[in-house]
């Protein structure tokens, strides 16, 4: 039914941005869990616009209301419950949350996410996906 944001009692819906090109793409990054190979990869996908923050949930719920692209984690430390409320609010704004294998999250089991987290407006989601196996696959050699 739609996300929804309320700002000066006002009830607004909130969407994702419609940007397709990941070069532009503004991402936000962990303060805490940014890893040298995430900045490797970040470096891969030519994306300069990048900026750190804290709170998976409230990275994620940027991309919903249209303001980042991409948020991603590879590190197992984001927790489930950091994710869940913010998981729907991005889907019903358009958008897509993954592990970075590009499975689905599970919140069934474990307080972490084990394979990490990949959220997106979802118009490159599986183009990332992709690029992510390919530079694990080379990262790996």
């Amino acid at each position: 039914k739609g996300s929804f944001m309320i700002k000066n009692n006002e009830k607004t819906e909130i969407k994702i941005s419609n940007n397709k090109d990941i070069t532009k793409f503004k991402i936000l990054v962990s303060r805490h869990h940014l890893r040298e190979e995430d900045k490797e990869f970040i470096n891969q996908l030519k994306i300069t616009n990048y900026v750190k923050k804290g709170s998976a949930g409230l990275k994620i719920s940027d991309i919903a209301n249209g303001s980042v692209e991409l948020y991603f984690s590879s590190t197992n430390k984001i927790k489930i419950w950091d994710t869940c409320a913010a998981h729907c609010i991005l889907e019903e704004a358009g958008g897509k949350i993954t592990n970075m294998d590009g499975n689905n999250l599970s919140y069934e089991k474990g307080i972490a996410h084990t394979n990490g987290i990949l959220a997106s407006n979802g118009l490159k989601h599986n183009e990332i996906v992709q690029q992510y196996n390919i530079f694990t696959d080379n990262f790996k050699k």
